[in-house]
């Protein structure tokens, strides 16, 4: 059994040994996750959203902040992202 002080070492350890990459998600990731979101939405939100995105899907907009990083009339944003 790890005592709970090696196990912090060991964590703490692999976060700067395992590259920032394998943390970030890609847009499939994004897509997938909002596909498993929108199939969990009660009536009241799916209509909500509805209402907001119109013909788009909560899986296509998911990526959306990633695409527009790079507009710099829109860094105001840039924290909405996390």
């Amino acid at each position: 059994m790890i005592k709970p002080s090696n196990f912090l070492i060991l964590t703490l350890l692999l976060c700067f040994i395992i590259p920032c990459k394998s943390f970030s998600w890609s847009e499939k990731g994004h897509r997938i996750i909002a596909k498993i979101a929108e199939e969990r939405l009660s009536a009241k939100a799916r209509k909500g959203i509805k209402e907001i995105l119109g013909k788009e899907s909560l899986p296509q907009v998911s990526t959306w902040m990633d695409f527009i990083r790079s507009d710099h009339n829109l860094d105001f944003s840039n924290s909405y992202h996390y």
